[in-house]
């Protein structure tokens, strides 16, 4: 997935704000049984993608947290380290 050069970069206040939706999305949605849950994760994941894309910040970021996420025990993996917010 290519970012869109043309954007300017996100400011400080901007990254972090990105990094706490990160922190606060819903990770697991995709394995929810209440419909209701799958849909804001998905419109939350959607948002997130869409952001993605515009700055390679904000994939840095995302990154950082699905490994965060999707690690340590529950997984069978060594657990990645929580991310740090960006100063």
């Amino acid at each position: 997935m290519s970012t869109n050069s043309n954007s300017p970069k996100p400011s400080l206040k901007e990254r972090q704000e990105f990094f706490k939706l990160c922190e606060s999305h819903d990770w697991y949605y995709e394995y929810s049984d209440d419909g209701r849950v799958w849909r804001k994760g998905r419109e939350q994941y959607e948002k997130l993608q869409s952001m993605v894309a515009k700055h390679e910040e904000y994939r840095a970021i995302y990154r950082s947290w699905a490994e965060h996420k999707f690690s340590g025990a529950h997984m069978k993996t060594e657990k990645k380290p929580k991310p740090i917010m960006p100063e």
